[in-house]
């Protein structure tokens, strides 16, 4: 929900479970366990288009997807998030939603619920109290445990802990990225639930790059394994001299 081009989903597709000594664990079929796409939803047209191709594998507007001994075809949905039909969504075990931020980031006016985009979180909590899955991942901006004094980030947590039939035990954290290996100064809000009849707690792990020296630069990053000359949307700009000389005045970090 709110899916962008993928990102969270990107994260879920890729990820593997691993052992105390960091070797891949594998299912009584020797296969890996795996997040599995079911379906998606956002509000533009494009960047459904770019989900499909990123996560899905191809750019058509179904997919069939499989739950247990049934199978559904289901839509990478484009269309307002209002009129989305949470019944008729196949059941999921795992839900990704990065409600939109714009009513709580501090660029912004920073209306937090009074705003157009602050209260579309609820169309998660919808969804948690129908499909009830067992894990959930939510993202927003750091700026939203301030938003409206503090009082939305208490009314949002209040709202996913008692979502569902169980409830959820969540763990939310600001998490600094480019403590992670981000080579950028992001910060955001990330909610973990998991349902409480499950009995599991999510822990925070730990950020490997505390230490501004061991951060990545974006030099780095973009230049270690070179991007090949035919990847999608690297065109370069072809700037202006003024432009040019202009960035090339500008120190490292600043």
């Amino acid at each position: 929900m709110f899916c962008g081009p993928g990102g969270l989903s990107l994260g879920a597709k890729e990820a593997v479970v691993l052992d105390e000594n960091g070797q891949v664990v594998l299912d009584e079929n020797g296969e890996e366990y795996k997040v599995v796409h079911a379906w998606a939803n956002d509000f533009h047209e494009d960047t459904c288009k770019t989900f499909r191709l990123n996560i899905v594998g191809n750019d058509e507007d179904t997919v069939t997807v499989k739950h247990g001994n049934d199978e559904d075809t289901v839509t990478v949905k484009h269309g307002d998030v209002k009129e989305l039909d949470i019944k008729s969504l196949p059941p999921i075990d795992f839900f990704a939603f990065g409600f939109p931020c714009n009513d709580f980031s501090l660029v912004g006016e920073t209306k937090g619920l009074d705003g157009k985009y602050g209260g579309l979180y609820r169309y998660g909590i919808k969804l948690l109290n129908h499909h009830q899955p067992s894990v959930f991942v939510a993202e927003n901006v750091g700026g939203l445990e301030g938003a409206n004094e503090g009082k939305a980030f208490v009314q949002i947590l209040k709202a996913i802990e008692e979502a569902g039939e169980f409830g959820y035990n969540i763990i939310p954290h600001k998490y600094r990225f480019e403590e992670y290996g981000v080579p950028q100064a992001r910060h955001r809000i990330i909610i973990v639930g998991i349902r409480k009849d499950l009995g599991l707690r999510f822990q925070v792990p730990k950020a490997p790059f505390k230490n501004k020296e061991q951060w990545m630069t974006a030099k780095e990053a973009l230049e270690s394994e070179p991007i090949e000359k035919d990847a999608l949307n690297h065109e370069f700009t072809n700037h202006h001299p003024k432009v040019v000389k202009m960035l090339d005045d500008i120190f490292p970090g600043g």
